[in-house]
């Protein structure tokens, strides 16, 4: 039928102007927040076609909106495959410290976010490196835009003005729907919701359409459903397949109240929609895992899945035939082979050993990439909290509509095409609920899915209640609709400027950390890191890590877990030099290294994870001050890192702690330090930092003290055996105490040994301490490779005292 004129100017033009304004204000609104946050602190972010991140430094500055890990994996995994030229990506080693590991991910995302990428570098230039953490600003939204501008041309022509305006506006409105295509946090959760809704879309609309030549034009739409199913299937499996599942038993459904006639029960186009979904399956399946990844373990798209929906179109075949397809073997054997495809499916499912139940996402505990968006471990936790009431409201309102679609499927007076219209998006829906109930990232399918079924609901209602039932329909809609608007509605700049999230800050933390780290070694360190915070350490410093959240990842998750939980020493340096570690971060805002522990050891306490939090170091590891910038909200949370090195005496591995509190500001602990380096009254390290130790303390006769013991021994011999950054210390003491020519000494001695390893290998401290002596005994460093190094490594405020 094809739409009048009328509903097209009054209804249809202008749905799209409110559609186009919500998606315009939202998407300006949370970019300018994305931008905003990632800027702090990024004076030294310059663009640098020859690097890998498309920034100077080997840095990246992009700070996804609330901590979104999957966005990180996806930029870097798509950087990747642009720079090395794979179009499918086989392994990456990011998370996964030296070793390359398996990418578990599906390849059409990465396509589509390097597709945007290509655009992003032809319209403004760059490095394409760079125009892929640039693309992930638009990406996700230009997917919103198309598949609404998509499914509203198509229902328009199909259907009317009236269900096109309620996908437009709906699609733009609806929480958390909406708020899945978040720029700067692309994620493939994005693509899949779109790909899931088209498939119940497609067929919804094949039945409700009553075009002339029903019957092919029933049969192509369904076709474009399987494709759509099967696209979702290589996308994200874990969303589409319980989508899919729902869909059939809506099919069962209708096919089972239509078995008495036949005659129009679509029993072709359902093979059609089976033969469709099954060949786009395993045809990606081939593309994606052929010729070397091809396995019978399920772990995405399989070719299981293929068998399983020729099946369960056969069932929804028979289902429709009644009694009359059994009564003979040729149906009886198709009912046996569609059973045997389903058990078949649901054995692949059980060997997979994947946790279904709660989903691929490890974001699934958050509802949406917003700020604020609710946080639990399951729909009941979150209606226990205490939170905004408004939120809840977004949600569990527009479900109360579902009522409509509900009762127009049940009464036998609809109209059978209507019925089965209905059917299909309910069922459909139902799988989704489930898992909402346990997992609230699944709200956004919920609500994605709850839309194709308000859709069904306005045709049926212009159909039957005329101009003032559907009024009274659309006022109902706008009203649910409503809650959700003013939820998503963008913050003005002046509250964020004042005051970030908690994961904002985090992501900043996390950032600076990261570029520190990066500088500091030179060459990419190698972190051990709580898994939440492993990817962010990767992306921002190019770095590798060990143990990200990932379930492709799961061996690097447990040698993680082996070196925390490790009995010994021994056994710890052994496992970290088999990953090819060299550095250790625990931040206090999370503590999980300490969790491996927990799980993995009925003694936590006797872990080495516990001896390092409780500074029992081996003697193969340096503590590295690190002082976090200053953020409002942040000031109490610290880091420690240690850094793996040789094997130290002990006097020297004492020392360097001793002067790490000091410099931490940790005055207790380096008295405790200093107490245990008494019993070494002439070694060179132990006496430098216990004169430091007095110093702190304002204890200047002890000092004085200290320092006439440190000359004697200092000048019983003209050679001393001392490591780079222990001269440099022992530097520094002889000329607090004024003793400038021993000092002037050993500074000429750090001179005439120094490099960029052992400049690297001070601390902040140190770095800075060293280049005010320089100063003061007007020394120079001769080579300005150096001298620029030694500047570049303090922070800008050091720097700006020694200008």
């Amino acid at each position: 039928m094809k739409p009048s004129a009328r509903p097209i100017l009054t209804v249809l033009l202008p749905a799209v102007a409110l559609s186009l304004l919500l998606l315009g204000w939202f998407y300006q609104g949370r970019r300018t927040r994305v931008e905003h946050v990632s800027n702090l602190g990024a004076e030294l972010a310059v663009p640098d076609p020859a690097s890998p991140t498309g920034w100077s430094g080997h840095r990246r500055w992009l700070i996804a909106s609330e901590h979104n890990n999957d966005s990180y994996q996806w930029i870097l995994e798509t950087q990747q495959m642009l720079a090395t030229g794979e179009w499918r990506l086989r392994s990456v080693s990011y998370d996964n410290a030296i070793e390359p590991r398996p990418v578990g991910s599906p390849s059409p995302y990465r396509w589509w976010l390097a597709a945007v990428a290509k655009l992003q570098q032809a319209a403004a230039g760059g490095s394409l490196a760079l125009a892929v953490e640039r693309a992930a600003l638009l990406a996700d939204p230009l997917l919103l835009w198309l598949g609404l501008a998509g499914g509203g041309l198509l229902l328009a022509r199909c259907l009317g003005a009236w269900p096109a305006a309620v996908w437009l506006v709906g699609g733009a409105a609806l929480y958390p729907f909406a708020s899945a295509f978040v720029p700067g946090a692309p994620d493939s959760l994005a693509l899949s919701l779109l790909l899931a809704m088209a498939s119940v879309l497609l067929p919804a609309i094949a039945w409700l359409t009553d075009a002339q030549g029903r019957a092919n034009h029933r049969r192509l739409l369904l076709l474009a459903g399987g494709v759509a199913g099967g696209m979702g299937l290589w996308v994200n499996s874990f969303v589409q397949l319980p989508v899919l599942g729902g869909l059939t038993l809506g099919a069962w459904g209708a096919a089972f109240f239509r078995r008495e006639d036949p005659a129009d029960a679509g029993l072709g186009a359902w093979r059609s929609w089976g033969w469709a979904g099954a060949l786009t399956v395993f045809a990606a399946w081939l593309v994606e895992r052929a010729p070397d990844q091809l396995s019978w373990k399920f772990t995405g798209i399989h070719p299981a899945v293929a068998f399983a929906w020729l099946g369960a179109a056969e069932l929804v075949v028979l289902f429709a035939t009644g009694r009359a397809a059994l009564a003979r073997w040729p149906g009886r054997g198709r009912l046996l082979l569609a059973l045997l495809s389903l058990a078949a499916l649901g054995w692949a499912l059980w060997d997979s050993g994947q946790p279904w139940l709660k989903g691929r996402e490890v974001f699934g505990t958050r509802l949406s990439s917003l700020p604020l968006a609710a946080v639990a471990e399951n729909l009941p936790a979150w209606l226990r909290q205490d939170g905004p009431k408004l939120q809840l409201l977004a949600v569990l309102l527009p479900l109360g509509l579902l009522s409509v679609p509900a009762a127009l499927a049940m009464r036998r007076s609809t109209p059978w095409p209507d019925r089965t219209a209905a059917l299909l998006s309910l069922g459909a829906l139902v799988p989704a609920l489930v898992f909402a109930w346990f997992q609230l990232r699944w709200w956004s399918a919920v609500t994605g899915l709850g839309l194709v079924a308000l859709v069904t609901a306005t045709v049926q209602l212009g159909r039957r209640s005329g101009r003032a039932g559907l009024s009274v329909w659309i006022a109902a809609l706008a009203l649910c609709l409503l809650p959700g608007l003013l939820w998503q509605k963008p913050a003005p700049k002046s509250r964020y400027e004042n005051a970030l999230t908690p994961l904002e800050v985090e992501g900043l933390m996390e950032r600076s950390l990261a570029h520190w780290l990066r500088d500091r070694s030179g060459t990419p360190p190698v972190v051990l890191a709580p898994p939440f915070r492993t990817t962010a350490l990767a992306f921002h410093g190019n770095l590798q890590a060990l143990g990200s959240l990932n379930l492709a990842n799961k061996p690097a998750l447990e040698a993680a877990a082996r070196i925390a939980s490790a009995t010994t020493p021994e056994e710890a340096q052994a496992l970290i030099a088999k990953r090819g570690l060299t550095h250790i971060v625990m931040p206090t805002w999370d503590g999980y290294l300490e969790e491996y522990a927990r799980l993995f050891t009925s003694r936590p306490e006797n872990s080495f994870i516990f001896a390092l939090k409780n500074w029992a170091m081996p003697t193969w590891l340096l503590p590295v001050p690190y002082q976090l910038p200053t953020v409002g909200g942040f000031e109490n949370q610290t880091v420690a890192i240690f850094e793996v090195t040789e094997e130290q005496d002990v006097a020297t591995a004492i020392s360097r702690l001793a002067e790490y509190f000091l410099e931490t500001d940790q005055a207790p602990l380096a008295a405790s330090a200093a107490s245990a380096l008494v019993n070494y009254p002439e070694n060179l390290p132990a006496l430098a930092a216990l004169a430091q130790v007095d110093l702190a303390r304002g204890d200047t006769a002890r000092f004085q003290a200290r320092l006439k013991t440190l000359l004697a021994v200092y000048g019983a011999s003209e050679e001393h055996d001392l490591s780079w950054d222990r001269r440099v210390s022992l530097a520094v003491v002889l000329m607090q105490g004024k003793q400038t020519e021993p000092a002037r000494r050993e500074m000429e001695i750090c001179l005439s040994l120094m490099d960029e390893t052992r400049l690297r290998s001070l601390t902040v401290g140190s770095l800075y301490r060293f280049q005010v002596l320089l100063r003061a005994l007007n020394l120079r460093m001769e080579d300005a490779k150096l001298q620029t190094l030694a500047r570049s490594l303090l922070p800008d405020g050091l720097r700006a005292r020694l200008q």
